[in-house]
């Protein structure tokens, strides 16, 4: 025992806090560790631009650190004679906490946000370990319940060992979506006090002093909150707020400013150019994290609307690049327009009421289908929906995606009949439209009203491809720009070439494979002879091949209208191979 090295006094002070103390330093030392696991996992997988010789410090610091946990659980070691548990324990730590902050500023420059993240982490929690310290508690007391609780990080075996046992020792599990938060002061004081203040809000904080430093992360990272002490050097608050808000590639964090009790004009003038909110010194824990969860709850508001529109993964690239939405550009992309099929009729014989719930079924669903296929909803009008794949952010696989989205949304039709069916006296059924092209993409509209969405022939002629499934009888209809983009084994039969309302050139159409339509077997085969035989005006072959595939299948709409072609030219109607659409 080394209960003779402290005195009576000592010994009487510590044993009130003993408890608390020790699962304190228990839980700093562990996540040092573990923080330091993970660091060099980052550096090494490759994601890090950060250098070997970071790489190689680490790896230094982390055997330091797990040098100075082992000696603390060893009972057999401990303060000599004439040296204190607090010098004791700050002797073993002091090595990997100046390396570790001269190694900083190395991790900063790498840009690699998840690496600073870590180290910043790393730091606090060593410096809070010489917190902890420096109440001077009796080394016996610390080895006791340190001890069984760092054997699995000193004798570990995987990593899902160590990452159990990190969970086990904290307050409170790290949720993945806690806000990543930045901390931008000069002061390296006030910067870690800010750290130690928002340590139990948020594990994910990283720390710079250069309000370069800062734009360089942010241009890197999103950020969810951007913690700015007014007294920054280089520039002003103001002016980096400023930069910050203007810049493209910054995303949108909250950025609240931390003023002195004299700086409310500099504080206002921050707001002015962008800031969510200001607090003052000396910051109250309490008040800081209410104001930051409010500034979040904020964001996070803007953020639900446009993910109704975006999907996530398009959302995330959104936000950190402003100009994707903003400066109108040229893109490849695939529009779909879904339209609801009679719906004029069913909702002047079931009422506005009923119309409206579901209507809003109806959207809800398409909707829901739409973004899970990595669609961007661009415009509810009435009953008709219409949605864009390859913008904002490019994809060379739009026309694909559009068509397996066209695919599921026919599939939920059955559903949708089910569920309505009692209600409203018919089956819900719609049209969908598909074309792929260039379009100019981006926000238009007036200084009342914007609205993002793609404009141009592509978009005009989609619309005209779904209108022509009212009239060729076919649930889903492709043009060939859409056509010959996709895979063989998705693009059903070709079923004419057509003439749509204000566009000059004729378009082929095209069904998909997998949409209750025929798929690519002898039916569909002899529809495309006789649709060849008709188109070469060999009348009497394109009438037998039609009258033998319908008595197979007698609901077969594009037959049926093909044959009244076939008829009609053969009575002496003017052919053409081109049908003009009656209508929009």
């Amino acid at each position: 025992m080394r209960a003779n090295n402290v005195s009576p006094a000592q010994s009487g002070s510590s044993a009130i806090k003993r408890p608390a103390v020790r699962d304190q330093l228990g839980r700093q030392l562990a996540v040092v560790l573990s923080t330091l696991d993970q660091l060099v996992l980052r550096l090494r997988s490759g994601r890090s631009t950060a250098d070997n010789d970071v790489l190689d410090r680490v790896v230094e610091i982390r055997s330091q650190t797990e040098a100075a946990c082992e000696r603390v659980r060893d009972a057999n070691d401990g303060p000599h004679a004439r040296q204190s548990s607090k010098q004791w324990l700050e002797s073993l730590l002091v090595a990997p906490r100046e390396q570790s902050c001269q190694l900083l500023e190395a991790t900063v420059k790498s840009h690699d946000a998840a690496a600073i993240s870590l180290h910043s982490n790393m730091c606090r929690h060593l410096e809070t370990c010489f917190d902890i310290i420096r109440t001077d508690v009796p080394h016996e007391s610390i080895a006791h319940v340190i001890g069984q609780r760092m054997e699995a990080f000193c004798n570990r075996d995987d990593d899902t060992k160590i990452m159990s046992v990190i969970e086990d020792l904290r307050e409170e599990p790290i949720d993945s979506d806690c806000p990543l938060v930045l901390v931008v002061a000069a002061d390296d004081r006030f910067r870690l006090e800010l750290e130690k203040k928002l340590g139990r809000f948020s594990e994910r904080i990283v720390s710079c002093s250069s309000p370069q430093t800062a734009i360089g992360l942010l241009q890197q990272q999103p950020f969810d909150v951007c913690l700015i002490d007014i007294r920054i050097e280089g520039i002003t608050a103001s002016d980096l707020i400023h930069q910050i808000r203007q810049s493209p590639t910054s995303g949108e964090p909250s950025v609240i400013v931390v003023a002195g009790a004299d700086e409310t004009n500099a504080g206002a003038e921050c707001i002015d150019n962008g800031a969510d909110d200001c607090i003052f010194r000396p910051v109250d824990e309490k008040l800081l994290y209410s104001r930051i969860r409010a500034s979040l709850r904020r964001a996070n508001s803007h953020l639900s609307q446009l993910g109704k529109y975006l999907p996530r993964d398009v959302l995330a690239e959104v936000l950190k690049d402003k100009n994707l939405l903003e400066t109108p550009s040229p893109a490849d992309v695939s529009v779909m327009v879904c339209d609801v099929r009679g719906f004029s009729s069913t909702s002047d014989r079931i009422g506005p009421v009923q119309t409206i719930a579901w209507i809003r079924d109806v959207m809800n669903e398409l909707s829901g289908i739409i973004l899970d296929h990595g669609g961007t909803i661009v415009d509810y009008v009435g009953d008709e929906i219409m949605a864009m794949w390859g913008a904002p952010i490019a994809s060379p696989q739009h026309a694909s995606e559009a068509c397996y989205c066209a695919m599921s949304i026919n599939s939920a039709l059955k559903q949708l009949s089910a569920r309505w069916h009692p209600r409203i006296g018919t089956d819900t059924r719609i049209g969908i439209g598909i074309n792929s092209g260039l379009a100019v993409v981006g926000n238009t509209g007036s200084t009342h009203r914007v609205k993002y969405g793609p404009h141009g022939h592509t978009v005009n002629m989609a619309s005209r491809v779904q209108g022509a499934t009212k009239y060729l009888r076919s649930p889903v209809l492709i043009a060939q720009s859409t056509a010959r983009r996709i895979d063989a084994r998705m693009r059903g039969r070709r079923i004419c070439s057509v003439k749509v309302h204000n566009i000059h050139d004729p378009v082929d159409l095209y069904e998909l494979a997998v949409c209750d339509a025929l798929p690519m077997d002898a039916s569909s085969v002899a529809y495309e002879q006789a649709l060849v035989a008709f188109e070469s005006k060999d009348l009497s072959r394109a009438q037998r091949l039609l009258a033998r595939l319908l008595l197979d299948r007698p609901d077969d709409g594009p037959a049926k209208l093909l044959l009244m072609r076939v008829i009609q030219a053969r009575l002496g109607d003017d052919f053409d191979p081109v049908w003009t659409l009656p209508g929009k």
